[in-house]
């Protein structure tokens, strides 16, 4: 993980990590608005990393993940969790499950969602692509000096957040 937000531009594909970035929307701001100003177009973070268990991620809460971080401004994900799939000694259903069992997901053909989950990678994909297109662009930018890391909140008020949000229309 990157110390300092003056690296961020120093990278090529930079990628922040929903887990360790606490899921939060404007920590990731602070890490995207950085790649954008340096015309990163590959902005990625490695989600769906959360210490519930394994097996415990669901696939709507997934699809959450995706949109809070196409909010934030990332726009390239990288799922958590695809473990080695074949034998492996020692092991009974459903195989080797790293991180004992205290982290999600174990994606791929032993999770019980993996047959339903089609729908949501294209939906990502697709999102994915939108998000490369064209140029990054906020309407509001806050000047913090120092470096953002540690992670903290610079602006503790949720108005931004929620004036921004895209709430779909029921058909």
């Amino acid at each position: 993980m990157l110390k300092q937000a003056g690296d961020i531009p120093l990278i090529a594909a930079p990628e922040l990590e929903s887990l360790g970035f606490s899921e939060d929307i404007d920590l990731y701001r602070q890490f995207t608005g950085a790649a954008h100003i340096a015309s990163r177009n590959v902005i990625s973070t490695e989600i769906g990393a959360r210490s519930i268990g394994a097996y415990a991620l669901t696939v709507p809460a997934l699809v959450n993940l995706f949109q809070d971080s196409f909010a934030g401004g990332v726009n390239t994900l990288v799922i958590h969790g695809f473990p080695y799939s074949g034998d492996y000694f020692g092991t009974t259903w459903p195989g080797y499950t790293p991180f004992n069992y205290e982290f999600t997901d174990m994606w791929g053909p032993r999770s019980p969602s993996w047959r339903h989950i089609n729908d949501t990678l294209l939906y990502a994909a697709r999102n994915t692509l939108l998000g490369k297109l064209g140029v990054a662009k906020v309407d509001l930018a806050f000047y913090s000096f120092g470096v953002p890391f540690p992670h903290r909140r610079v602006y503790a008020g949720e108005d931004l957040n929620t004036a921004g949000k895209f709430i779909p229309k029921p058909t």
